[in-house]
């Protein structure tokens, strides 16, 4: 059954990834306004830390989404166990990070027939 997936599972993780990377840019984007609006200088520090760590971590945390995509849809070895990592750490990811993990887990853990 995974292998019939693969493809469809490859693009999902894609998408997954490119989303966060998508929430991380919007994050900087948005509270790099916010900072450019306010007239208190530790306000802007504060924010400008924030902003950096939430960017950073969702751009993180898009990388094992990427690499399993990859993997996937290039036929690698390696990928249902990268599959696996992305769909564990984006189980929590509702709603669509909580689909493709659930089907990623269906995907991987049935049967090969």
């Amino acid at each position: 059954m995974f292998a019939k997936n693969r493809t469809t599972l490859g693009a999902l993780h894609l998408v997954l990834g490119l989303m966060n990377i998508i929430a991380a840019v919007t994050v900087a984007l948005v509270l790099g306004g916010v900072i450019a609006l306010a007239d208190d200088p530790v306000a802007g520090e504060v924010l400008g830390i924030v902003m950096l760590v939430v960017a950073v971590v969702l751009g993180l945390a898009s990388l094992p989404a990427l690499i399993a995509g990859f993997g996937l849809l290039n036929n690698a070895p390696w990928a249902r166990v990268a599959a696996l990592v992305s769909a564990f750490l984006n189980l929590t990811s509702a709603p669509f990070g909580t689909g493709v993990s659930i089907y990623t887990l269906w995907a991987v853990f049935s049967d090969d027939q």
